[in-house]
């Protein structure tokens, strides 16, 4: 019998991608789910059955529309790709549990530890890992404190994805500005850090998975040829290395947590003044690119699927090199009627 799979966001490259490596897989019966109605994994693969889900951000509603598609589609396993929606997942493990699901997850608590970039830069700090001079602002005194830092310099939220609430200041004026407005909007909190030039090559990946008795079995290490933004963020073509340092260093991130289960992916960028990475951030998911450690022979989603399932896979440390992933677009068309259908169902 197959196993059935939701996988969510997949608008998103981590859902897409993880849609089309789990295709192949004769012992998966997939279905996909997204809070945007136009979210090309939607509607890519007709065969596939689809649902237009609530943002995550609406909690109640978001597990309830979850835990009604488990029900009626007998779902087994839900591989979730986007922080927002694993966030509030993991509040409910419990819940999914006592329908027969598994969610390839921490608890909420370990996820917070790492997702947080201001506890993240403290558990390097601890480890004695190279990362950026990070200072928080919680109230207007943080703020004047900082009017003799190191400019340009990094303002953002604690909690974030995707570049989201990114913003890089040239002086304390536009510090300040830019502080007030993140505080209104982001009420984890946030941070300003000094600012690591990023270029070409500089922007290194250690993609991880932890087995169901959280023990390292699975690793993947990256870096980004170019990204979507000049600073970084998403990286739109990528090679695979294999550096001994950071996966070491993301291993003991990882073990400074504790009891992790599934992916992760650890970001470093180069710092140019002492050529050392410099950890930048967590995602607890599969990564945008994840299509590439498929390409040179490590399906990521298939062993996500598996620690799911508790079962046990193999270690793999190695993979094939000299690959290079180019992100493309792909444009396809559907009738308005199938796009009526996934809004009807949405309402």
């Amino acid at each position: 019998m197959k196993t059935r799979v939701l996988i969510t966001a997949v608008g998103a490259p981590p859902g897409f991608n993880a849609l089309r490596a789990l295709m192949p897989c004769e012992d998966i019966e997939l279905f996909v789910s997204d809070a945007n109605t136009y979210a090309p994994g939607l509607y890519r693969f007709p065969e596939i059955k689809s649902f237009i889900v609530p943002m995550a951000l609406q909690e109640n509603e978001y597990i309830s529309a979850l835990l009604k598609i488990v029900q009626e589609h007998r779902i087994s396993v839900i591989l979730p790709c986007l922080e927002d929606e694993i966030l509030v997942l993991s509040k409910h493990l419990r819940a999914f549990r006592e329908h027969g699901v598994s969610i390839p997850i921490p608890e909420f608590e370990r996820l917070m530890l790492g997702v947080d970039k201001l506890l993240l830069n403290q558990i390097a700090s601890d480890l004695g890992i190279p990362h950026p001079e990070t200072f928080e602002i919680q109230n207007e005194s943080d703020i004047k404190q900082l009017e003799k830092i190191n400019f340009p310099a990094i303002i953002k939220p604690r909690i974030s994805h995707g570049a989201r609430g990114f913003c890089i200041v040239n002086d304390y004026s536009m510090l300040a500005t830019k502080a007030v407005e993140l505080r209104e909007d982001y009420e984890e909190g946030i941070i300003v850090q000094e600012l690591i030039p990023g270029q070409a090559g500089s922007i290194l990946l250690c993609g991880l998975i932890f087995d169901h008795n959280h023990k390292l079995k699975v690793s993947f290490q990256s870096r980004s040829l170019k990204t979507m933004y000049p600073f970084g963020g998403p990286a739109i073509v990528g090679e695979p290395i294999q550096n001994p340092m950071i996966l070491e260093w993301s291993k003991n991130i990882i073990e400074k947590i504790g009891m992790w289960r599934g992916p992760v992916n650890i970001e470093f960028m180069v710092n140019p003044k002492n050529n050392k990475p410099h950890v930048m951030d967590l995602n607890p998911r599969l990564w945008g690119y994840s299509s590439l450690p498929v390409f040179c022979g490590i399906n990521f989603p298939y062993l996500c699927v598996q620690v799911a399932l508790g079962n046990d896979i193999k270690e793999c440390h190695d993979y094939e090199m000299g690959k290079v992933m180019i992100r493309s677009f792909d444009d396809f068309y559907v009738s308005k009627s199938e796009l009526k259908k996934l809004i009807f169902q949405k309402e």
